[in-house]
């Protein structure tokens, strides 16, 4: 198992797909007791891209379909197969008292024009910075992890510097942190210089 903390050094949104008519235009995914949650897909969602790029520049080749063996898609699943890993949600590591959430206004910008579309307000609920979250990553039931996939999910971990929705615009930033298992700076390191030899190996033997 995982365990990750969030800290969030700016305001951000993780959309619900829902709004409140008249009034905001995109909600926050909240808990039943009104708290910010950051949903597993969007972990999941966000994860893969960190992982995706630190594969691709480690030379990782991704044909991301059902047939697919590289350490990204047995993580994260691919066409019609599903990940090894479940990613569960955030929850605030401290409860909030205050319930109620700033929101953004800004408008639509024609782009043939560059300037703002008429009648095109847009609102967003946000939650403020400096919030701190927890999740766990875990394998799922009769899945046994391979060294490079922790390798990869760990490096794509504290790689991952945004999160949620409007990030263009500020919203967003965030830091990730391991608390399970311990990694130290000298040990990430090493582990990634594996990943590279380990990366080689795959390779070789994928090109016999």
């Amino acid at each position: 198992m995982i365990k990750v903390k969030i800290r969030f050094n700016s305001d951000f949104h993780i959309g619900s797909g829902i709004g409140k008519v008249g009034y905001i235009d995109s909600l926050f995914v909240k808990d039943s007791q009104g708290n910010p949650v950051i949903t597993g897909q969007t972990l999941k969602g966000m994860l893969r891209d960190s992982c995706q790029r630190i594969a691709k520049s480690f030379n990782i080749k991704c044909n991301n379909n059902r047939e697919c063996i590289c350490p990204v898609c047995e993580i994260f699943g691919r066409e019609s197969r599903h990940g090894k890993y479940l990613f569960n949600p955030a929850y605030l590591k401290t409860e909030t008292k205050d319930k109620e959430y700033p929101v953004r206004k800004r408008t639509s910008i024609d782009r043939d024009i560059g300037t703002a579309k008429e009648k095109a307000l847009f609102s967003t609920e946000v939650a403020p910075q400096n919030l701190e979250f927890e999740f766990t990553i875990k394998p799922k039931p009769s899945k046994k992890p391979e060294e490079l996939e922790m390798i990869l999910l760990i490096a794509g971990i504290l790689w991952t510097r945004e999160i949620g929705g409007n990030r263009r615009r500020g919203l967003g930033h965030c830091r990730m942190t391991i608390d399970e298992p311990r990694i130290d700076k000298n040990a990430l390191k090493s582990e990634l210089l594996k990943l590279k030899e380990l990366s080689n190996k795959d390779s070789e033997v994928n090109n016999v």
